[in-house]
């Protein structure tokens, strides 16, 4: 099965979007009221740096992870700190966001842009899933 497509959004700018009332939080999920849709969110973080001069042996620099699955591996979490193993690394509090029900896999979306036989991708098409649900939330709280 294909792992979902998600989306990091920063504490800080889901606190913006709940405050001005753009979405709605329901425990494990976040509904847009304009639109009626629901997303999956799980609370992570995006890894912006190893800071105690350790390197970075993990590969976790710039990347996205679950909270849930940073604790299995035996990750403290702390406001923007995080240490694992020896090593402490600076990141950015936030959560993933996913489409709820059946996951959608990476050519299912790609087939919504993409006519049978068409050589040439249209331009202002979203270039990645996350771009375009970034585009749809976008879309969604600009109303």
């Amino acid at each position: 099965m294909a792992e979902p497509n998600r989306l990091f959004v920063s504490s800080a700018l889901l606190d913006h979007w709940v405050e001005n009332g753009y979405v709605e939080l329901l425990g494990e999920s976040i509904r847009l009221p304009r639109a009626a849709a629901s997303f999956f969110i799980e609370e992570a973080v995006r890894v912006v740096g190893e800071v105690s001069g350790g390197g970075d042996p993990l590969a976790l620099t710039n990347r996205v992870r679950s909270v849930r699955e940073l604790r299995a591996l035996g990750a403290e979490i702390v406001d923007r700190a995080m240490v694992m193993t020896d090593l402490a690394y600076d990141v950015v509090p936030g959560f993933l966001i996913s489409v709820t029900g059946a996951p959608v896999s990476s050519a299912e979306t790609a087939a919504l842009f993409w006519s049978e036989g068409e050589s040439v991708r249209d331009p202002d098409a979203p270039r990645s899933d996350e771009e375009l649900l970034a585009r749809y939330l976008m879309e969604k709280l600009e109303r």
